[in-house]
């Protein structure tokens, strides 16, 4: 079985054409172990006619979509002669995404996200004797984002990702406001734990400081390895980033 390894700054991926394994979900979050398999924190399997991305966290669980991993699917299929134009259509559980090969050395895609939301939720979320307050939305998968520039401890991400409100879990975005281009976020991913990055949840931190009004329609978004570019045009949301060829291996 063959396999090729990306990674969307950080946020690392798994990527094969063997059908074989949809829905092996024990055998998924093996070979994603990072100490007793290649390690990832996903793994993406490819379907061909039509082109579809099938997700799969860290744990094994599928996931409706995958920001960094959706760019490192368009890496692979610009390689392997997927996609004959730089502007093509891939389905996701999420809904057919629209992606833009911007450049290719480095490579950096532009997808179409989805559309602006108009409500989120809010509430308070009690911790060690603190309070937080999380606001929360689906976008594509559950996301909460708190703003916070406090300590921020796996225990924490872990507490919220696993609440009783949110009965499908939720990642948990930790979101400091720069100025009204620029943010720093950092992610707690269900089924995975903190991630060097998190394109859904750059982008859900996004919507939700709009609707805030704390940011612009055009923000950078900091992580630890680099930066995405979210845009907010007539409602539609996109993500713009880079992504890494990191190797191959053969099971």
């Amino acid at each position: 079985m063959k396999f090729e390894k990306y990674h969307g700054l950080g946020n690392d991926f798994l990527i094969t054409e063997d059908t074989s394994i949809i829905n092996n979900h024990d055998y998924i979050k093996s070979i994603c172990n990072r100490y007793t398999g290649i390690g990832a924190d996903g793994l993406i399997v490819v379907r061909k006619n039509p082109l579809e991305m099938v997700f799969y966290n860290q744990d094994g669980t599928r996931g409706e979509m995958c920001g960094n991993g959706i760019r490192c699917f368009s890496y692979y299929c610009y390689n392997h002669n997927l996609v004959s134009s730089n502007n093509f259509d891939c389905y996701t559980l999420d809904g057919i995404k629209h992606l833009e090969i911007k450049s290719i050395t480095p490579f950096i895609v532009k997808v179409k996200m989805g559309k602006m939301v108009d409500k989120i939720d809010k509430f308070n979320i009690e911790f060690n004797n603190n309070n937080y307050l999380v606001y929360s939305l689906n976008f594509g998968v559950p996301h909460t984002v708190i703003y916070t520039s406090g300590e921020i401890t796996e225990s924490l991400g872990s507490y919220i990702s696993n609440h009783e409100y949110f009965p499908h879990k939720t990642n948990v975005n930790f979101v400091q406001i720069i100025d009204e281009s620029n943010i720093k976020i950092i992610t707690y991913e269900r089924g995975v734990g903190f991630t060097k990055a998190c394109g859904t949840g750059s982008c859900s931190s996004i919507i939700v400081s709009k609707i805030l009004n704390l940011v612009n329609d055009k923000v950078i978004v900091q992580q630890s390895l680099g930066n995405l570019l979210i845009t907010i045009d007539n409602n539609d949301i996109y993500m713009e980033g880079e992504s890494v060829k990191v190797g191959e291996i053969t099971l």
